[in-house]
C-alpha cells in the first residue's frame, strides 16, 4: 500500500489543501475550553438578572394598556367558544386561558402577574436563542453576547411590557422550544412528542406560531430527512387547518399578491430590524453583513455535507423570518412603516440573531483577533438597546387606572344603564355594568387620589353617551332623522363647523351629531373646575361615523372643540359661542365641594392625548 510519504509531492499538496479547506469550514463550529463555557454561562445568567430588573422597571406604571386586553377580559369566557374564537385573524386560545385565570385570581387589582408572563417569555426566548447558537457550535462568548443583545433589545419593548403580547412572544418561545427539542440525531420518541406539543402550543398562541413550526420543519428536513420534518409539522398544521375550517375562524385579513408591495414590506421590516437593533446606520450595516456571512457559512457547510448539522436550526429560523416578513404584508394598509413596528422587529430580531452569531463566529475561527471588533460591535448594540426610545402604541389605556376605580364608585354610576360605554373611543368593550360587577366581586383596585378636575371628567363619562352611525356619511341627515324620530315639534337642525370652541346644552332626548373627533368638556357651575378634555368621535375602534352624543339621564352643558380638521357638529339646539354660564343644569354636582382639594398634581387627569388640548379649549371657557 502506498503511504503519504511515498506519494508524489503534488498529491500530498493536494490532500493538504483539501484538509485545510475542510478544517476552515469545520472551524466555524469551533471547540472551546470548559472554563470558557462555564464563565460565559455565568455571565449570561448575570445578564438575565439585570434584564429582569431592566424590564420590570420599564413596566412600572403600566396598567392594561392594550385595547385587546380589555376585549379578552370583558368578552371572552373560559369555554370552547371563548378560547377558540378568532381575534383579528389569530388563534389565541392559550393567552385567553391565561387571561381568564389571571383575572379570576388577581382581577384588575394589579398588572404585575400579567406582565410577568411576557417578561418571563422574553427571557425564555433569549435562553433558547443562546441554546440554538451553542448547538450550532457558536462559541460560548459569541453566543452570550448575541443573546444579550436580545435581552436588552429596547426597541422590542412592546412585546415585553405589554402583557397581551404573550400571544406573539408565546408563539416565538414555544416555537423555539420545538426547534431545540427536534434538533437531534438519535431516535427519541418522547423528545419528538414533546417537540410536537411545543409546536401545537405555538400555533395556539397566535398566527406567528405556524412560521416557527415551519422553521422546525426546515431544520428537521435538513438534518434528519423529510419523515422527521413531517412528524414535526403535520400535527400543528392539522390544528390550524381544523380551526380555519371551523366556524370560529370567520376573519380573513385582506392581503395582496403584488410582488412590489411584498418586497417593499419585507425590506422595510428587515432593514428596520437591523436599524433598531444597531441604533445607527453603520452598526446596522455591520450587523446585516454578519447575518449575510452567517447564511453563507451555513449554506457552504451544508453544500459540503459536513455533519453538523448543527447549522440547520439557524437556517430554519432565517427561512421563517423571511416568510414572516413577507406574509405579514396584509398589515400594509396601516402603512409600510408598520413593518418595522416594535412587535414585528422583536420577532425578526429573535429569528436573525443566530445567523448573526454564526457569521461572527466564522470570522473568529478564521482569525482570533476578529473577536475584539465583533465584541465591541455587539456591546455597542447592547448599550444602544437599553437606550432605545419607544414610540409606544397608538392607543395606551394605562391612564384608566385613575378613571375606572374612582368613576364606578361615584353615586352617579348607580343610575347609569349597564350598557353605557364610558370610554367609547379607546375601549368600547368596557361597560358600566361590567365595571360594576368587577367592583362587587372585589376585582376592582382601590380608588386612587385624583384631582378635582379628574373627578369632573369621570362625571362627564357617565353623563354622556356616544353612538356610532353606519352607512350615512352626512351628519346633518342623521341629525334630522333623529329629530323627527324623537317627535320634536320643530325638527330643524343647526350645523356648524367646529373651528373654535362652542357651547351646547343637551337635554335627555336631544342629540349632537358630528363627524371627525371632538374634545368635550363638562362645564360645571362657575364656582367649580371644568373637566379635562375627553375625546369623542372617530378613532381606530369606532370608525368614521357619523357619531352621536346624547345625555344619558339629565341635562348637561358641554364645551366642544375640534379634535380633527373636518370636525362638523349638528344639533336640534343651536351651538352657541362661549358665554358666561348662568346656572348650570348639570355639572360637577356633588363634586363641587372637592374643588378646594388637590391631593395629587396633574397625574390622573387624563391621558396625554386629551390633556394636551386643555389649555387651548379652556381659554375663554369661563369668564
Amino acid at each position: 500500500m502506498t503511504t503519504d510519504l511515498q506519494a508524489p509531492p503534488a498529491l500530498i499538496e493536494s490532500r493538504a489543501r483539501s484538509t485545510r479547506r475542510t478544517r476552515r469550514v469545520e472551524a466555524s463550529v469551533g471547540i472551546d475550553t470548559p472554563r470558557d463555557i462555564d464563565v460565559a454561562a455565568w455571565t449570561f445568567a448575570g445578564a438575565m438578572a439585570a434584564a429582569t430588573w431592566f424590564w420590570w422597571d420599564r413596566a412600572q406604571g403600566s396598567w392594561f394598556p392594550a385595547t385587546d386586553e380589555w376585549w379578552v377580559i370583558t368578552s371572552r369566557g373560559f369555554d370552547v367558544d371563548g378560547l377558540f374564537q378568532t381575534h383579528r385573524g389569530h388563534l389565541i386560545a392559550l393567552p385567553v386561558a391565561a387571561y381568564r385565570f389571571l383575572y379570576w385570581a388577581f382581577g384588575l387589582r394589579t398588572y404585575a402577574p400579567y406582565v410577568a408572563i411576557t417578561i418571563g417569555l422574553h427571557l425564555a426566548i433569549a435562553v433558547l436563542i443562546r441554546t440554538i447558537m451553542r448547538r450550532s457550535t457558536v462559541g460560548p462568548w459569541m453566543a452570550t453576547l448575541c443573546a444579550t443583545v436580545f435581552l436588552f433589545f429596547g426597541a422590542a419593548e412592546h412585546n415585553v411590557v405589554n402583557a397581551f403580547q404573550m400571544t406573539l412572544a408565546g408563539s416565538v418561545a414555544f416555537g423555539l422550544l420545538q426547534v431545540v427539542l427536534a434538533d437531534h440525531d438519535h431516535k427519541s420518541p418522547l423528545r419528538d412528542a414533546a417537540a410536537v406539543l411545543a409546536g401545537i402550543a405555538a400555533v395556539l398562541c397566535s398566527g406567528v406560531g405556524p412560521f416557527l413550526v415551519g422553521a422546525t420543519g426546515v431544520s428537521s428536513f435538513l438534518r434528519r430527512g423529510w419523515r422527521a420534518a413531517l412528524v414535526q409539522v403535520v400535527p400543528p398544521a392539522a390544528v390550524v387547518v381544523a380551526w380555519s375550517l371551523s366556524g370560529w375562524s370567520d376573519e380573513r385579513p385582506a392581503t395582496t399578491t403584488n410582488p412590489y408591495a411584498i418586497a417593499r414590506w419585507s425590506l422595510t421590516g428587515l432593514s428596520g430590524t437591523f436599524l433598531e437593533m444597531g441604533r445607527s446606520e453603520i452598526v446596522a450595516v455591520l450587523l446585516g453583513a454578519l447575518c449575510v456571512l452567517g447564511i453563507g457559512v451555513a449554506l457552504r457547510a451544508y453544500r459540503r455535507r459536513l455533519r453538523a448539522s448543527k447549522i440547520h436550526a439557524p437556517l430554519g429560523l432565517a427561512a421563517a423570518c423571511l416568510a414572516f416578513s413577507c406574509f405579514t404584508v396584509s398589515k400594509s394598509a396601516l402603512g409600510y412603516t408598520y413593518a418595522s413596528s416594535s412587535r414585528y422587529i422583536g420577532i425578526m430580531g429573535a429569528l436573525l440573531l443566530p445567523m448573526i452569531a454564526l457569521g461572527g463566529q466564522a470570522l473568529v475561527r478564521r482569525k482570533d483577533l476578529w473577536f475584539i471588533p465583533i465584541a465591541v460591535l455587539l456591546l455597542i448594540t447592547i448599550v444602544g438597546g437599553t437606550n432605545a426610545p419607544w414610540a409606544g402604541q397608538r392607543i395606551n389605556l394605562s391612564d384608566l387606572q385613575f378613571v375606572f376605580p374612582n368613576m364606578i364608585r361615584q353615586d352617579l354610576a348607580a343610575s347609569v344603564p349597564d350598557d353605557h360605554q364610558p370610554v367609547p373611543t379607546r375601549a368600547p368593550w368596557i361597560t358600566v355594568g361590567w365595571l360594576r360587577d368587577a367592583l362587587e366581586s372585589g376585582r376592582m383596585p382601590e380608588s386612587r387620589a385624583i384631582t378635582p378636575r379628574a373627578k369632573v371628567s369621570n362625571r362627564l363619562r357617565l353623563l354622556v353617551r356616544q353612538r356610532n352611525e353606519r352607512g350615512v356619511p352626512n351628519p346633518e341627515a342623521v341629525a334630522r332623522r333623529l329629530a323627527i324620530a324623537s317627535g320634536t315639534d320643530d325638527p330643524r337642525v343647526f350645523c356648524a363647523a367646529v373651528t373654535t370652541p362652542r357651547t351646547v346644552v343637551l337635554r335627555p332626548g336631544q342629540y349632537l351629531v358630528f363627524r371627525g373627533s371632538l374634545f368635550v368638556l363638562l362645564l360645571p357651575p362657575s364656582s367649580a373646575v371644568n373637566s379635562a378634555p375627553v375625546v369623542y368621535g372617530r378613532s381606530f375602534l369606532t370608525g368614521y361615523g357619523p357619531h352621536v352624543l346624547e345625555a344619558v339621564s339629565r341635562t348637561v352643558r358641554l364645551r366642544i372643540a375640534k379634535g380633527s380638521k373636518d370636525a362638523l357638529a349638528c344639533s336640534i339646539v343651536p351651538l352657541i359661542e362661549p358665554a358666561s354660564p348662568a346656572s348650570d343644569p348639570e355639572g360637577a354636582g356633588g363634586d363641587a365641594e372637592s374643588a378646594a382639594e388637590d391631593p395629587v398634581p396633574a397625574r390622573g387627569d387624563e391621558s396625554s392625548a386629551e390633556s394636551g388640548e386643555a389649555a387651548k379649549i379652556d381659554a375663554g371657557s369661563e369668564p
